[in-house]
C-alpha cells in the first residue's frame, strides 16, 4: 500500500472532524459576498419606492416612481452606498448558511433559521435606508446602521421567511411545472431561461404575499408614535395602520373592500423582491458555472468533504448537485431544448 501524503497530525484531525461537516462552497461564497451587493444596488430604486409608498398611500405606482428621479439618480440611488458596502451577510445568509442548513434540518426550518439570521444582520442597515428614504436627512431618531433589532424587527423576520420561502422552497416545483408545459408543447428553450422564469414566478407569488408585511415594517422604523408606543399597543397601531391603508370603511362602519392602494402596494413589491431574487439565484447559478469551468478541480477535496459540483454531476442524469441538494438548478445556462427530452 503506497504511504499517505498527509502527515500524522494531518491525518488524526481529520478522524476527529465531523465526516457530515461540509463547509460553504467558495461559488456559493462569491455569489453572496459580491453578487447578492451589486443586485441590491442595481435595484435600489425599486426599493426606495417601497419606502415612499408607506408614507404616500394615495399615490399610484407611476407617481412613486416619477418622483424618485424628479431629482436625478443621485435620489433614486438613496442609501445604495450603505445596501452595497452592508448588504454582503445578508446574501451570504441567503445562499452558503441556507444550505448549510438546508443539510441538516430541512429546506423549511432552513428558511426560518436563516430569516433570523438575516433579520439580525440586516435590520440596522435596511431601517436606515428607509428612513433617509422617507425623511431625507440623518436625525437622533434614526437607527444605527449596525444596530441587529429594535423596532419592527419581529415583522421584518416574518417578512423574510416568507420573501425567502420563493426561491429556496416554490422555485423548483414551479420549475417542474414550467418544464412538463414546454415538454407537452415540445417548445426548444434553454435550460437556464426555464430556471430564470421559474424563480421569477415563485418569487413574485411570495412577494404578493409579503407585501403587507414590509409595508408594515416600513412603518414600523419610520412612525414615531409606534417606537415609543408599549408592546401591547404597538398591535392596535399595526392593524389601525393596515386598516387604513388596505381596506375601504362606509360611514356606518363596515368594510366595503379594498382600497386602491393594496395592488399598487402589490406591483410595488413584485417589481423589486422579485426582481432581486431572481437575479441572485442568476448570480448562484453562473457563480457555479464559471467556477466549474475554469477550476473544476476546487469543487471537491481530498477528503470528498467539499461540493461535488462538477460540469459532469451538473449535467448527469437527474440534474443534482449532491452537497447543494438543488436538482437541476445549477446546470449549463446554454443548454437548448426540452430537458424532459434530452433525459
Amino acid at each position: 500500500m503506497a504511504p499517505s501524503s498527509r502527515s500524522r497530525c494531518g491525518r488524526r484531525c481529520g478522524r476527529r472532524r465531523p465526516r457530515g461537516l461540509k463547509l460553504p462552497e467558495p461559488p456559493l461564497l462569491v455569489a453572496g459576498a459580491i453578487g447578492g451587493p451589486l443586485c441590491m444596488c442595481l435595484v435600489t430604486p425599486l426599493r426606495t419606492a417601497l419606502s415612499l409608498a408607506s408614507q404616500q398611500p394615495h399615490a399610484t405606482a407611476w407617481q412613486i416612481y416619477s418622483s424618485i428621479w424628479q431629482q436625478g439618480p443621485a435620489t433614486a440611488w438613496t442609501g445604495a452606498t450603505i445596501n452595497l458596502l452592508t448588504s454582503s451577510p445578508m446574501f451570504i445568509v441567503l445562499g452558503p448558511l441556507y444550505h448549510f442548513w438546508k443539510e441538516r434540518v430541512g429546506g423549511v426550518m432552513a428558511v426560518v433559521f436563516s430569516s433570523m439570521v438575516e433579520s439580525l444582520v440586516t435590520y440596522g442597515p435596511q431601517t436606515v435606508t428607509a428612513q433617509m428614504a422617507v425623511w431625507g436627512h440623518r436625525s437622533t431618531s434614526m437607527a444605527e446602521v449596525l444596530c441587529p433589532y429594535g423596532p419592527g424587527v419581529v415583522i421584518m423576520t416574518l417578512r423574510n421567511a416568507v420573501a425567502m420561502s420563493g426561491i429556496r422552497l416554490l422555485s423548483e416545483p414551479f420549475e417542474r411545472a414550467l418544464l412538463w408545459g414546454i415538454d407537452q408543447l415540445s417548445l426548444p428553450m434553454p435550460k437556464g431561461m426555464v430556471t430564470f422564469m421559474a424563480d421569477l414566478l415563485a418569487s413574485s407569488v411570495t412577494s404578493i404575499l409579503s407585501a403587507p408585511l414590509n409595508q408594515l415594517y416600513t412603518f414600523a422604523v419610520i412612525d414615531l408614535e409606534y417606537q415609543q408606543a408599549g408592546y401591547l399597543e404597538k398591535w392596535p397601531l399595526c392593524w389601525l395602520f393596515l386598516s387604513s391603508t388596505y381596506l375601504v370603511w362606509g360611514n356606518d362602519g363596515h368594510w366595503h373592500g379594498f382600497s386602491s392602494t393594496l395592488p399598487r402596494d402589490l406591483l410595488l413589491r413584485c417589481v423589486f423582491h422579485a426582481t432581486l431574487m431572481s437575479l441572485f439565484a442568476l448570480a448562484e447559478r453562473i457563480s457555479v458555472n464559471l467556477w466549474a469551468r475554469f477550476d473544476p478541480a476546487n469543487l471537491s477535496d481530498a477528503d470528498g468533504l467539499g461540493a461535488e459540483l462538477s460540469i459532469a454531476n451538473a449535467n448527469d442524469a437527474d440534474g443534482i448537485c449532491p452537497s447543494l441538494g438543488y436538482k437541476n438548478r445549477f446546470e449549463s445556462l446554454g443548454e437548448k431544448g426540452s430537458p424532459l427530452q434530452q433525459t
